[in-house]
């Protein structure tokens, strides 16, 4: 019985296995640093009593984000696979309802720093799904540097045509 249990727990954790390993299969953990000079205020000068002059300029220190993520993102034939990529962009695919493969596509960015004095954190989640005939997709994004809180869910029912052609139909 105790073979049969422990048989049972192997296939079973097995099975958890392959499961978490093909939802990680070709996704991309990535992190990045960018640090910039601030701009800095025009130079403001003091004449004291005893006339020497102090430079009164307030120093903003310089502008870094610190950026990590995870994606899994199916690119599309026409876009440029082999440039380097440095985090800024925006996959073509994450605008479209369609996506270049079916099956889930995600992801997770987390982004924090300081820009001209002022710390933010921002968010990204992109979360979708394709089947053959329905598309599930959620989003949110949080940017604290221009005060964005954005959230949506979209689901659509797809009517696929040929290979190259789909109508779809749903709410967002």
């Amino acid at each position: 019985m105790k073979k049969l249990l422990l048989l049972v727990m192997l296939f079973s954790f097995n099975a958890e296995a392959q499961f978490l390993k093909d939802i990680f299969k070709y996704s991309t953990l990535y992190a990045s640093y960018d640090q910039s000079n601030a701009l800095q205020p025009t130079k403001t000068f003091y004449v004291t009593q005893g006339n020497e002059l102090q430079e009164t300029t307030p120093r903003i220190p310089n502008d870094a984000t610190y950026t990590f993520g995870l994606r899994k993102l199916a690119f599309f034939d026409y876009e440029d696979k082999d440039r380097f990529y440095d985090g800024t962009e925006t996959n073509i695919g994450q605008k479209s309802n369609e996506g270049n493969t079916n099956g889930l596509e995600y992801l997770f960015e987390m982004s924090k720093g300081k820009q001209q004095g002022d710390d933010f954190k921002n968010s990204k989640i992109f979360l979708r799904y394709l089947a053959d005939h329905y598309i599930i997709k959620l989003e949110q994004t949080k940017n604290e540097l221009v005060d964005l809180d954005y959230r949506s869910a979209d689901l659509r029912f797809r009517l696929p045509i040929g290979k190259k052609l789909s109508l779809s139909i749903g709410g967002i």
